[in-house]
């Protein structure tokens, strides 16, 4: 995890994974309601179900066989509110106080609203402002994950 900026975060919490949803480490994670289990973050729709920021590598199970839902229950740590540092979205500009949204993966965001309606965080205080990203930016973020509003352990 060479890139994760964790500060000031709150307790991780620990939520049920799947062997057959690869999620990395340092990833926004959302609550699959239907299958039961968390996944990366992939669309703007699922960002309403985001939980957090997954901080332990779930590799997918090689040998096909999936362990949930039978008892135990593999879990994954998930920490729910913090700073932490995100790829940003080339051309995007991000200045302190912006909301930010999912962008083409789990591990960047994206300033640009767009039909975005479920933002992930916003820009940090204590991040300078940039007024054109490339590729190889990092934008501090402070995650705030809205599901459930009730946490879960």
């Amino acid at each position: 995890m060479k890139h994760l900026f964790k500060k000031g975060a709150f307790p991780e919490e620990f939520w049920p994974i799947s062997l057959s949803e690869a999620i990395t480490a340092e990833s926004l994670a959302y609550m699959d309601k239907t299958a039961g289990y968390l996944k990366p973050l992939d669309t703007d729709a699922n960002a309403e179900y985001c939980v957090g920021v997954c901080m332990d590598e779930v590799p997918v199970n090689i040998y096909g066989t999936d362990v949930t839902p039978n008892p135990p229950q593999l879990r994954a740590r998930v920490c729910r509110i913090g700073q932490f540092s995100f790829k940003a979205t080339a051309g995007d500009s991000y200045e302190s106080g912006d909301k930010v949204f999912i962008g083409a993966d789990e591990q960047t965001i994206t300033s640009t609203v767009g039909g975005n309606t479920h933002s992930v965080g916003y820009v940090s205080g204590e991040q300078d402002t940039i007024a054109t990203a490339t590729a190889t930016d990092r934008v501090l973020v402070c995650v705030r994950a809205p599901y459930p509003a009730t946490p879960m352990n």
